[in-house]
Parts: C-alpha cells; structure tokens; sequence
C-alpha cells in the first residue's frame, strides 16, 4: 500500500510538472504575443502621430500664407511703385537731373 501511494505520490508529481512545463510554454507564448501587439500599436500610434503632425503642419502653413497674403500683396504694390515710377515723379527726376547736370557745366 505504501508503495502504491508513493507510485500516485510520484504520477501526480509527474503530471504536476508536466502542467507546469505547458503552463510556461503558454505563459511564453502569451508573453510573446503580448510583445508583439505592443510592437504592433507603437508603431500604430507613430504612424497616426506623424500623419497628424503632417496634417497639423500643412494647415499652419496654410493659415500662415492666408494671414500673410494681404502683406504680400502691399508689398507687391510697393515694389510695382517703386519699379515703375508715375510719369509726373520721372519727368521731375529727370529735370532734376539736368538741372544739376547744366548747373556744374556752367559754373
């Protein structure tokens, strides 16, 4: 009898054990499965991360350049002022011009 008990003692051990070895293995396996969803959503999240980020950069530029436009236009005009004088502001600069030019030749 005792030698039975110590025989169930031992099986039990054995079965034990062999629980315990396929309770690892799936704890692995879960464990590595769980690494890879992880990997998995981070990537996820930086890629929506940089999609908003781009999104978020393009309509500030695009504000920026809306805000911006009626300086720009101002200046344009400034310039078209400056690069193309009215004909009245020529014709004195002009007469200016010779003025002091026949100025120093007479003197």
């Amino acid at each position: 009898m005792a030698k039975e008990a110590l025989m169930k003692i031992k099986e039990a051990e054995g079965e034990a054990a062999e629980v315990l070895r396929a309770a690892a293995e799936e704890a692995k396996a879960i464990a590595g499965e769980a690494a890879k969803l992880a990997l998995e959503k981070k990537d996820s999240a930086i890629k929506e991360a940089l999609r908003q980020k781009q999104t978020i950069l393009e309509n500030a530029e695009k504000e920026a350049r809306e805000s911006c436009a009626p300086a720009i236009a101002e200046g344009d005009l400034e310039i078209e002022k400056i690069l193309a004088p009215s004909p009245e502001k020529f014709e004195q600069a002009v007469n200016t011009v010779i003025e002091r030019i026949l100025h120093i030749k007479w003197q």
